[in-house]
């Protein structure tokens, strides 16, 4: 078997608008004169709390969170050989992360990627639990950026350096299985959802679960 790394190797020392409605205007009342300059007793509104997904090693679960309430959970598959976070190690890092970069916006689904760039071929899916020789990198990417220096970000120990994707997987019939040779994999509609509610920056936290 072929084992690589996110990037295919081992790892390297979107309205327009239309017219406005009409609207009409009618003078206050006396009543709405007197409260003209009354405070608010109205809570203003509170900004939505940023989107952030959580994936778990043990149940091999992405779940995508606002604050603390569930959004979208999707199965996922995290690297065969466990966690850990050296270079080689073909590990799947834990600790906090972000969404560096994402590839693949408006890409049919099973599209094949090299180092980050559409190949413009599409990959047939396999459903079935099989192992096949290339782990391709389908679809979409999300590229993590470690947040925790000495555990994710470093020397050695870099999960951007080392390529950690999220990404979508030709080999769909192992997801849900520690399959992968370090990145998270997801199934394909699965990956497409996530690129569209996840935006730049979001955070990203791997844990071991328990």
């Amino acid at each position: 078997m072929l084992w690589t790394t996110g990037e295919g190797r081992p790892a390297a020392p979107a309205p327009a608008g239309g017219a406005l409605p009409a609207v009409s205007f009618e003078p206050p009342g006396r009543a709405a004169e007197t409260n003209r300059w009354q405070p608010s007793t109205q809570p203003a509104d509170s900004a939505p709390e940023a989107l952030r997904a959580v994936v778990d090693v043990r149940t091999q679960t992405l779940t995508l969170l606002r604050g603390q309430r569930s959004v979208a959970r999707y199965p996922i598959s995290t690297a065969a050989r466990g966690v850990g976070s050296r270079e080689a190690s073909y590990r799947t890092p834990l600790g906090r992360h972000r969404v560096h970069q994402k590839f693949g916006a408006d890409a049919p689904l099973g599209t094949v990627f090299r180092s980050r760039v559409s190949t413009h071929t599409v990959a047939p899916i396999l459903t079935d639990p099989v192992d096949v020789e290339e782990d391709l990198i389908l679809t979409r990417i999300l590229w993590l950026d470690g947040l925790e220096p000495g555990i994710n970000k470093g020397p050695g120990i870099d999960s951007r350096e080392r390529f950690i994707y999220i990404h979508g997987t030709n080999e769909e019939g192992l997801i849900g299985t520690p399959a992968s040779h370090g990145c998270v994999r997801m199934r394909n509609r699965d990956v497409v959802a996530l690129f569209d509610l996840l935006p730049l920056g979001a955070e990203v936290e791997i844990v071991s679960g328990g």
